[in-house]
């Protein structure tokens, strides 16, 4: 018993630290030395006006759709009430 008492207290007490001898060995990095780094061009104030119409018809696009999936639903649940 003894014995047993001693382990739990060695696992308890061990319970935070990462196992020892299951190491991940560390990742490789590619390094491409091939090509010349990339510098995009600046952005100008109408490309980010374009890109906040963009967002804000793609969001405005996905309420109505939210919307549309709403209706439909209340509409199926008015002619098909749920039997309880």
């Amino acid at each position: 018993r003894r014995t047993d008492a001693r382990r739990l207290d060695k696992e308890i007490s061990n319970g935070g630290a990462p196992p020892r001898g299951n190491h991940v060995p560390p990742l490789e990095e590619i390094v491409n030395n091939d090509q010349a780094p990339v510098n995009p061009p600046p952005l100008t104030d109408g490309d980010i006006r374009v890109a906040f119409i963009q967002m804000a018809q793609a969001i405005t696009t996905q309420a109505q759709y939210v919307g549309t999936m709403a209706s439909r639903l209340r509409d199926f649940t008015r002619m098909n009430p749920p039997n309880l």
